[in-house]
């Protein structure tokens, strides 16, 4: 439950970098084995099977094709320690800031259906964080702070706010599992309640919306009309 809705009006994207930061490594996993991990048990980093990614609404660490039991054991260790311990330094944030800036050309500026969805969302809300990319822009990105994001994530990855899937086990064997790797939280508290009274939570068009988006040397234009 931290998504890109929980990004301050001033640290746009913050949400989606601390993701970044957070899984590079911790004190017990360093980058190399966290890496050989991933590539190992959920198919690497571009695995269709791992899942480490924001949303508008939450932030995931985890994956799927864990088939053996035996090997949860070995794999959310791995994640508890990553979030638990919240290495950020200053050369990570270099790096994954590189990252981000190269993602956000990869996709919302190069990928036609990205484009789309964004002018759909600009268009169709007013005040409603939605409407925001989830990586921000880059001149967002570079102004963040590894201040910021260590407040950000000391706000809203406390124990209410995070809950855990687990797929394949009995409910019971699922509730074991995850108690033993989370019933001793070190964080604690209440994070920040989102006051969604403060945008439009349902789009009011009174009349139509035209937007569009010209692709430039691809000889064709694309339209999005409400």
């Amino acid at each position: 439950r931290v998504g890109a809705i929980h990004d301050p009006t001033t640290s746009r994207g913050i949400a989606h970098l601390a993701e970044h930061l957070l899984f590079r490594e911790s004190s017990k996993y360093g980058g190399d084995e966290v890496y050989r991990l991933t590539f190992r048990y959920l198919g690497g980093p571009q695995g269709l099977g791992l899942k480490v990614e924001t949303d508008y609404t939450s932030t995931y660490y985890g994956g799927q094709p864990v088939y053996y039991r035996k090997y949860m054991d070995l794999i959310m260790p791995m994640f508890v320690s990553l979030v638990q311990d919240r290495l950020i330094t200053e050369f990570g944030m270099k790096t994954e800031k590189s990252a981000v800036h190269n993602e956000f050309y990869l996709t919302e500026e190069d990928v036609v259906e990205e484009k789309l969805l964004r002018l759909y969302y600009q268009n169709m809300y007013v005040t409603n964080p939605v409407r925001n990319s989830i990586l921000g822009s880059p001149e967002d990105i570079e102004a963040i702070t590894s201040n910021q994001i260590r407040s950000f994530v000391k706000r809203h990855y406390v124990g209410s706010n995070m809950f855990a899937i687990v797929f394949g086990p009995s409910r019971n064997e699922s509730i074991k599992f995850a108690r033993k790797y989370l019933d001793e939280w070190s964080y604690q508290g209440t994070a920040p309640k989102l006051n969604g009274e403060n945008f439009d939570r349902i789009p009011i068009i009174s009349s139509p919306k035209i937007a569009e988006l010209p692709r430039l040397g691809l000889k064709r234009s694309y339209y999005l009309a409400m």
